[in-house]
């Protein structure tokens, strides 16, 4: 079964820095990102089996974390 991972941070460099991490932990495919007007935030989404997109989003939150606030879904 696939799934879709998103994760939403605040700048483009904790955006790469998810997007990087998400994929070397898992094996999920990188969709894109997506730049909000105003606010600087971006989303990170991937797409995988179910349990490894739980993993690769936990992963890139903790990344996200350590140059922003972030918040996965």
């Amino acid at each position: 079964m696939q799934a879709l991972g998103s994760i939403e941070v605040v700048g483009l460099v904790a955006g790469v820095e998810a997007a990087d991490v998400a994929c070397k932990t898992a094996d999920v495919n990188l969709i894109g990102y997506e730049l909000a007007r105003g606010g600087g935030y971006v989303t990170v989404k991937v797409e995988g089996q179910v349990a490894a997109v739980q993993a690769a989003m936990a992963a890139a939150e903790v990344a996200a974390q350590r140059r922003c606030s972030a918040r996965s879904s």
